[in-house]
């Protein structure tokens, strides 16, 4: 490992790493004279390998004349707003951040406001797949997944998402798409220099 890539005089974030790089992090890290806090990540991982096998044509059962369209930046507060991790300065930072850089799909009233969406994160994971309550059971979700799925194999992306461990709806979700449950748990690390714990 580069040992001067990061720069360990300050609080900072590892995330997503594979396990087996614990110990070796973990040794450069204390040479650094860093403190390093785990973190367990509770998410399942799905995996799609080709979308041939995604019908194109799911349609979601729907009256309100919705339109697929794209999240936009504006879009970012009713997004964190809806969004489990959400509700922070923070975190819609961060909604705003992969809305201007990354692909996001998103079903539209006829007033031009999202009911049913999802977008990809830092890691190119499909993310915060929402549904409106008052529009759940029609579908919405799982017609954005297949058309997200197509265009990011047709851009080249790895077609994957994490679910939270025990979001039944969502693993079911998934599966009915034909993703597969691998067995994936990233690790995720924050290090603290001694020096600015004293």
């Amino acid at each position: 490992m580069e040992m001067d890539v990061i720069d360990w005089n300050h609080v900072l974030r590892l995330e997503g790493l594979q396990l087996c790089m614990e110990e070796v992090i973990q040794e450069v890290a204390s040479s650094k004279n860093v403190r390093l806090e785990c973190y367990a990540n509770t998410s399942k991982t799905f995996l799609k390998e080709q979308p041939c096998d995604l019908p194109d044509n799911l349609k979601p059962e729907s009256d309100n004349g919705g339109k697929v369209s794209f999240l936009e930046v504006h879009h970012a507060d009713v997004v964190n707003t809806a969004w489990k991790y959400g509700g922070s300065q923070g975190s819609l930072r961060f909604v705003k951040r992969c809305l201007s850089h990354l692909p996001s799909f998103c079903l539209l009233d006829v007033y031009g406001n999202p009911i049913s969406w999802m977008m990809m994160d830092q890691f190119c994971t499909i993310r915060n797949v929402y549904t409106l309550q008052k529009e759940r059971g029609k579908g919405h979700s799982k017609h954005l997944i297949a058309l997200f799925t197509h265009t990011l194999h047709h851009l080249g992306y790895p077609i994957y998402c994490h679910t939270d461990e025990g979001n039944i709806a969502a693993e079911k979700l998934f599966q009915s798409l034909k993703f597969t449950d691998i067995p994936f748990s990233p690790l995720w690390l924050r290090s603290i220099p001694l020096a600015k714990e004293k």
